[in-house]
């Protein structure tokens, strides 16, 4: 489901950022820019691979705690959060798209993009006699989709509220 959620960055009209560079300050704020020119709704999300959350590292208005506040304690682990910038929560995944160096993250409105799921992940195991092990499969019926509003035109269904921004980034 995570790897089908990533897949859908790349499809985003704005875009941010230089493929195979770390995003700096100016590419965040141009994201941030993008969003408010839309008028999208917080909360507001940043995902980016690991070498580009490495690059923001660099960045003193993510670490510096007069910026960024105090952390609640324990999402990083819980939940990949790993930290906060430009009011946007940000997570770390190796599984966005692009071939290294080149990856694709995004900047986002909660509301651009959901998952529907038809039935939750159901786990099926048996134990094969002749392999002397325990066969385990697991399936799931969901999609991952973006936000779609009809537009002025008559009979158009198109992505209205463009509410994501590409961050082109370093893998």
């Amino acid at each position: 489901m995570d790897v089908d959620a990533a897949s859908l960055f790349p499809a985003a009209t704005n875009s941010t950022g230089t493929t195979g560079a770390e995003l700096t300050d100016d590419n965040l704020i141009q994201a941030r820019t993008l969003l408010r020119n839309q008028a999208a709704p917080r909360p507001w999300y940043i995902c980016v691979p690991p070498a580009t959350y490495s690059g923001f590292l660099k960045l003193e208005k993510f670490t510096n705690m007069l910026y960024v506040g105090t952390d609640e304690g324990g999402t990083a682990v819980e939940e990949a959060r790993v930290g906060k910038i430009y009011g946007a929560d940000v997570y770390e995944s190796q599984l966005l798209s692009g071939t290294a160096p080149n990856a694709t993250g995004a900047f986002w409105s909660k509301t651009h993009y959901f998952k529907a799921i038809q039935r939750q992940p159901t786990t099926h195991t048996w134990y094969s006699p002749l392999d002397l092990s325990w066969v385990v499969s697991m399936d799931s019926i969901y999609g991952m989709f973006e936000r779609l509003e009809a537009d002025e035109a008559a009979a158009a269904t198109t992505n209205s509220s463009n509410w994501s921004v590409k961050a082109l980034c370093v893998k």
